[in-house]
C-alpha cells in the first residue's frame, strides 16, 4: 500500500512536563516511535512535537521539521526530564502526602 505506516495500535499519552510523568512517557514513546524501523529522524521529530505540550512542548517546539534534529530534541527532554533527584523528590513528596490510616486493621 505505497508509503503508508502501520504504527502500533497502542499510542502514547501526551507528555505535558511532568517530572513524574516522564519515564511512562519516554518508555512509550521509545516503544512506540523511536524503535519503529520504517519511521525517519524527522517523522519522529513530527510524532514527538504532536505528543509534547506545555513546558515539554516549548522544549521541543525549538527545533526544525527535519532528520537532523530529533536526536537533539530527544536529548534535550532527556536533559531536563531525566534528573534523578527531582524525580525522587517528587516520589517523595507523593507519598508524604498520601492520607494517614486512622485505626490500625488486626
Amino acid at each position: 500500500s505505497g508509503n503508508h505506516l502501520e504504527l502500533p495500535d497502542c499510542d502514547t499519552e501526551t507528555f505535558y512536563g511532568g517530572y513524574e510523568e516522564w519515564p511512562s512517557f519516554r518508555d512509550m514513546f521509545t516503544a512506540v516511535y523511536i524503535n519503529h524501523p520504517q519511521l525517519s529522524q524527522a517523522q519522529k521529530l513530527y510524532h514527538l512535537k504532536y505528543k509534547t505540550k506545555g513546558q515539554a512542548g516549548i522544549i521541543v517546539k525549538q527545533f526544525a521539521l527535519n532528520d537532523d534534529n530529533f536526536n537533539m530534541a530527544w536529548e534535550a527532554l532527556r536533559a531536563r526530564y531525566e534528573n534523578e533527584r527531582i524525580l525522587v523528590d517528587k516520589q517523595v513528596t507523593t507519598l508524604l502526602n498520601l492520607p494517614k490510616i486512622k485505626k490500625r486493621n488486626k
